[in-house]
């Protein structure tokens, strides 16, 4: 972690939102998923007080756009995966899949298919996958799964 973007987050943490950090391009992100997708505890530990405020956030921006999320729409979300998890997920076809990390997704196809092809430039080595996610509140437990819209919050500008 280079010791610019520790300073800055020391710093600046109180200046900007957790949604905030957690969009921009610093270690926090991959740190923060990398630990909850490896069901790290000690980096969980470490990170916990970020996880809190990040979770009440999204809680927060949920409750005040909840009346925008009547009806159900669709989200996508491009990723890279190792061989092995994806034909782990392929295994899977059809049954419940589940993600240990707080998920950013796109309400445009071509966002989520971008972000993939920058993961491939980056190592081609993986495979590029989108998942495509219809939501729908009224399915969905808010109070431990709260979704918003964070383009306003966040660091990339939209």
């Amino acid at each position: 972690i280079p010791d610019a973007e520790i300073n800055e987050l020391k710093s600046k943490y109180h200046q900007k939102s957790p949604v905030w950090w957690y969009t921009c391009e610093m270690f926090l992100y991959g740190m923060l998923n990398c630990g909850l997708r490896s069901l790290d505890m000690e980096a969980m530990s470490k990170l916990g007080f970020f996880i809190r405020s990040l979770h009440l956030q999204l809680k927060q921006l949920h409750q005040q756009q909840s009346a925008n999320f009547k009806k159900s729409f669709t989200v996508y979300r491009g990723q890279g995966m190792t061989k092995e998890d994806f034909q782990n997920l392929l295994d899977s076809k059809g049954g419940l899949l589940s993600f240990n990390n707080f998920l950013s997704t796109s309400m445009e196809r071509k966002v989520g298919m971008e972000f993939v092809e920058r993961t491939l430039q980056k190592n081609p080595d993986v495979v590029g996958v989108i998942f495509i996610m219809t939501i729908d509140q009224s399915k969905i437990s808010t109070s431990n799964t709260p979704f918003a819209m964070i383009d306003e919050h966040s660091a990339i500008p939209s």
